[in-house]
């Protein structure tokens, strides 16, 4: 159990963990941001470069079919 500012104990495991996030995570509210956070935001809502491409659809087969469950495994 821990004990809440008023004085009261949590009750159970539920009530604890509620508890503790209420505590530890707290709310997000972009009117209180920072320069620093209002900077993440909006690097957030930006499309990320990237060079990556799809797999297609044979590199895919070719994966699945040079699986093997049980590589690795001392199956007797």
């Amino acid at each position: 159990m821990l004990q809440k500012p008023d004085g009261s104990k949590t009750a159970n495991m539920i009530e604890t963990l509620k508890f503790m996030i209420e505590q530890l995570i707290p709310e997000d509210n972009a009117q209180d941001d920072t320069e620093h956070h209002m900077n993440f935001r909006r690097l957030l809502t930006e499309p990320i470069e990237t060079t990556d491409r799809e797999f297609t659809q044979d590199e895919v087969r070719q994966i699945i079919e040079g699986f093997n469950p049980r590589a690795g495994r001392n199956y007797k």
